[in-house]
């Protein structure tokens, strides 16, 4: 009995919607084939709803700073302890890595695994692109934990090792880069910072801040640094700030400014002038001048034809037309031999 095409193309469609359905929601998490000593003991935890987070540790952090997607595996490793794996979909690389800063063991190195991972006793955790991974494990071998942590790595894909563009602003005089925090944006900000500082009250919210601690003569501050849209944000800003009194700073001790450009640098701390300048007069910025030429734009159609469509007639018609005479030709030849043959025979 032979099947029309119709239902035989029908069922292999049938088939292949039917593998997209039933294949797992990511790929993140290793095999239990993979390393040996890990066996999946739990259903994968998976979720996009922000409200979910609320019952998690940072869960606020998490959705403010931008988030899209939770998953998450636990292993048993080697029948009597447990490891966890949560990657976590953020909406970009800069919210991966402010996760990075805040959230980290202990200090950041460069990746792999990740862009940038922090590692201790008790787990690793890297940002990777727009994924922040976090590794849990207590009594688990630190060099299996990493290997664990590479294949997820691996798994995300393709390591950028890019951060925030605000980071390289961050003046290098007296830098503590082993205290870097990073905020997208003032709500994730306000919801890292248990205690607002009083030029919070002066900005506005349309704003990146990084912070870092910095000591200079043996004195030491801390610096933050924002990032406005547009210039004049800044300068108004920095108005704001340079009209407070002295007197309503007195508990966080001196407070030093300066802007330039679209940032604004706040340093605070018992410092005097002299080291203070010294930090804040090596935040610079420059505006990069880049030239577009406007390039001829190609048609791609000639009285309403596209260009493909003719591309292709032209190049039957030039077929065709190299058969033709290349038939005409070996006609032309075969009556030519054909005569003489004949005259040579009578």
């Amino acid at each position: 009995m032979k099947y029309p095409f119709s239902l035989v193309f029908i069922f292999i469609v049938a088939l292949l919607t039917a593998a997209a359905q039933t294949r797992p929601a990511n790929n993140y998490f290793p095999s239990e084939s993979e390393f040996k000593e890990l066996k999946a003991v739990s259903p994968d935890k998976n979720f996009a709803e922000s409200s979910k987070l609320s019952r998690m540790p940072n869960g606020e952090l998490i959705a403010d700073v931008g988030f899209e997607k939770y998953a998450q595996r636990t292993y048993e490793f080697e029948k009597t302890r447990f490891l966890s794996i949560e990657v976590i979909t953020l909406s970009d690389m800069q919210a991966a890595y402010s996760l990075m800063t805040l959230l980290r063991n202990s200090g950041m190195h460069s990746g792999p695994p990740g862009d940038e991972y922090s590692f201790n006793d008790k787990g690793i955790c890297f940002a990777q692109g727009k994924y922040w991974t976090e590794i849990r494990a207590e009594g688990v071998p630190e060099d299996f934990m990493k290997r664990v942590a590479l294949s997820v790595s691996s798994r995300i894909g393709q390591r950028q090792e890019k951060r925030p563009s605000l980071i390289s602003h961050l003046p290098k005089t007296g830098f503590d880069a082993s205290t870097v925090r990073y905020f997208p944006g003032f709500k994730s900000f306000k919801s890292y910072t248990r205690r607002l500082p009083g030029w919070s009250r002066s900005c506005g919210s349309d704003m990146e801040i990084a912070q870092a601690k910095y000591e200079v003569d043996s004195q030491a501050g801390t610096l933050s640094l924002l990032y406005f849209p547009t210039n004049e944000i800044a300068q108004d800003c920095y108005s704001k700030l340079a009209a407070i009194p002295e007197s309503s700073e007195k508990d966080s001790g001196k407070v030093y400014l300066k802007t330039v450009g679209p940032l604004v640098g706040i340093l605070e701390g018992p410092l005097d002038t002299g080291s203070a300048n010294k930090i804040l007069n090596s935040i610079q910025y420059s505006y990069s001048v880049q030239w577009i030429y406007e390039k001829k734009v190609k048609p791609t159609a000639i009285w309403g034809v596209p260009l493909a469509i003719l591309g292709t007639v032209v190049k039957s018609v030039f077929f065709v037309g190299i058969i033709t005479i290349i038939s005409i030709a070996a006609g032309v030849a075969f009556a030519f031999a054909r005569f003489n043959f004949r005259r040579r025979n009578k």
